[in-house]
C-alpha cells in the first residue's frame, strides 16, 4: 500500500519546477533569437570571442594579483630592514634634531641673550620629560649620591648649552658645532679621572687628530697668516668663540660622564633630562636677572626658542631609544652627522659659506670620533670572550667543589 501512495505536495512541487525550467529555457531562447535578429545579414557570430575575453580577463587578474604580491613582498622587506636598523635610525634622527636645535638657538641668539634663550626653551623640555616620567612610571631617587649626580649633570648641561649658544655670537654655527664634537676626546680623560676607566692605546693618537682639526677650524695667525677678520678686535672675538666652544665640549663631556654614572645607579633617563632642564631654568634665570639681560622677545624669538626646546627634547628622546637598541659606539658614530647637518643648515638658511679649512677640520674631527668609537668597540669585543671564559671556569670550579663536598 505504501508503494502506491501519491503525495500531492511533491507532485505540486514537481510541476512548479518543470514550469520554471520551461520558462527559463524559453527566456534564453528568446534572447538568442533577438540577438540573431539584431545582427546584420551576412554577419557571423563568433561564440568563442566571449571565451577569449573571459580568458584575457582572468589573465589580467592573475597579473595584477602577482604584482600585488611583489609589491607586498618589497614593502615587507623594506619594513623588516627598517625595523632591524631602528637603533641606527633613531640615532640618525637624534643627530638631525640636535643639529636643528643648534640652528634655532643661533637664530634666537640674534635678538635674545643666551641666558634668556635657554629659559624660554626649557619649559617645552619639562613638559616632554614629565610625560616620559609618567609613561615609564619612573621612581624618584632614594639616596643622597643620586641627587648629587643629578644636580651635577644639570649644572654641567646648563653650562654647556649656555656657552654653546653664546659662542654663536663670535663663531659660525658649523665651526662651533664641529669644535664641540671634541667632547668625546674629553670624555676619555674625564672617564680616567672620575670613573677610573683608563684610556686605550690609540686614544692619544685620535686626540691629537682632533686637536689638529680644531686648529684648522680656529685658523691661528701663526700658522695660517692673516686671519679671516679684518681687524684685531674681531680677531680677538673669534678666539673668544673658540674658547667658548672648547668649554662647551668639556661641559658636554661632563654631562656624558654624569649620565653614564646615573645609568649605573639606575636613574631613569627622563628623570635625568627633567632635572637638567629644571636646573637650566633656575640657573639661567638667576644669571639673566643679575646681568639685567631680560628683553621682551618678539614672536620670532618665542618661536625660535620654543622650537629649539622641542627639537632638544626630540633629539634626546631618539638618543635614549637608540641607546636601548644599539651600543653606544654605533650611536657616537652616527651622531657625528650633526657636523654635516650644521654645515648644510648654515649654507641653506644662514647664507654662510665655510672656508676650506673648516671642511678639513670637520673631517678630521669626524675621523677622530669614529676612530675612538670603533677602537673601543673592538677592545670591548675582544675582552668579552675572556671574561666569559673566566666566568665559566669559576662556575666549573664551584660545581666541582660542590660535588667533592
Amino acid at each position: 500500500m505504501s508503494g502506491g501512495f501519491d503525495n500531492p505536495t511533491l507532485n505540486l512541487q514537481e510541476n512548479i519546477t518543470q514550469e520554471n525550467d520551461t520558462a527559463v529555457s524559453t527566456h534564453h531562447g528568446s534572447i538568442h533569437d533577438d540577438f540573431k535578429l539584431q545582427s546584420p545579414p551576412g554577419t557571423v557570430v563568433d561564440v568563442s570571442h566571449t571565451d577569449t575575453e573571459r580568458t584575457t580577463s582572468k589573465h589580467n587578474c592573475s597579473i595584477s594579483a602577482s604584482d600585488q604580491v611583489i609589491h607586498s613582498r618589497w614593502l615587507s622587506t623594506i619594513v623588516a630592514i627598517v625595523f632591524e636598523r631602528r637603533g641606527q635610525l633613531f640615532a640618525f634622527l637624534s643627530a638631525l634634531f640636535l643639529s636643528i636645535t643648534s640652528l634655532f638657538l643661533d637664530l634666537a641668539s640674534k635678538t635674545l641673550s643666551a641666558f634668556q634663550t635657554i629659559v624660554l626653551a626649557m619649559p617645552v623640555v619639562l613638559i616632554g620629560t614629565s610625560l616620559g616620567i609618567i609613561i615609564t612610571k619612573a621612581s624618584r631617587p632614594k639616596r643622597i649620591p643620586h641627587y648629587l649626580w643629578l644636580l651635577l649633570g644639570g649644572i654641567s648641561l646648563s653650562l654647556a648649552l649656555t656657552t654653546f649658544t653664546q659662542s654663536f655670537t663670535y663663531l659660525d654655527m658649523a665651526d662651533a658645532m664641529a669644535i664641540t664634537h671634541t667632547s668625546l676626546i674629553f670624555v676619555v680623560a674625564l672617564s680616567w679621572i672620575i670613573l677610573k676607566e683608563p684610556p686605550r692605546l690609540f686614544d692619544p693618537i685620535f686626540s691629537f687628530i682632533a686637536f689638529v682639526g680644531v686648529v684648522f677650524i680656529a685658523r691661528p695667525q701663526v700658522l695660517f697668516g692673516q686671519p679671516q677678520q679684518d681687524n684685531e678686535t674681531n680677531s680677538a672675538k673669534y678666539y673668544i668663540g673658540i674658547v667658548l666652544a672648547l668649554g662647551t665640549a668639556v661641559a658636554f663631556a661632563m654631562v656624558t660622564i654624569c649620565f653614564r654614572k646615573q645609568n649605573q645607579l639606575g636613574i631613569n633617563n627622563f628623570l635625568s633630562i627633567f632635572t637638567c632642564a629644571l636646573c637650566m631654568i633656575v640657573i639661567n634665570t638667576v644669571i639673566c636677572s643679575a646681568a639685567n639681560q631680560w628683553t621682551l622677545p618678539g614672536i620670532y624669538g618665542w618661536m625660535y626658542a620654543s622650537a629649539a626646546g622641542l627639537c632638544f627634547f626630540l633629539g634626546h628622546l631618539c638618543l635614549i631609544l637608540s641607546l636601548n637598541l644599539v651600543t653606544a659606539t654605533v650611536v657616537n658614530i652616527v651622531l657625528t652627522f650633526q657636523v654635516v647637518f650644521a654645515f648644510l643648515w648654515q649654507f641653506l638658511f644662514l647664507g654662510v659659506s665655510p672656508l676650506w679649512t673648516s671642511y678639513i677640520g670637520a673631517l678630521l674631527l669626524i675621523f677622530a670620533n669614529v676612530g675612538i668609537s670603533l677602537f673601543k668597540n673592538k677592545c670591548t669585543k675582544t675582552n668579552i670572550p675572556d671574561q666569559q671564559l673566566r666566568e665559566k671556569e669559576r662556575d666549573k670550579t664551584s660545581n666541582e667543589s660542590i660535588e667533592i663536598g
